[in-house]
């Protein structure tokens, strides 16, 4: 956190956007809601350690956007994530 506050007040033009991603065991919709939560509890994270509300940006891709086989456990687990993207 501490870099990431070091290189915005550096680049104040620079948004963070966070974004969270699920495996896609459970219903779709659900999934959105629990990617967006896991994403802002990395942004509130980040709130806590000084980084400005405003340069931050929640999305959720929910299980639209897998990196690993859902099909087993280990997959599905890699696929649980957050990105953060410097924009």
């Amino acid at each position: 956190a501490f870099e990431l506050k070091n290189y915005l007040s550096k680049n104040p033009e620079k948004i963070v956007n966070i974004i969270g991603h699920t495996d896609s065991i459970g219903e779709a919709d659900v999934n959105i809601i629990m990617a967006r939560d896991r994403a802002t509890n990395v942004m509130n994270y980040l709130v806590s350690q000084g980084i400005e509300k405003a340069k931050m940006k929640v999305t959720s891709k929910g299980e639209e956007e897998p990196i690993a086989d859902n099909s087993t456990r280990e997959g599905q687990a890699k696929n649980r994530r957050i990105e953060i993207k410097i924009n």
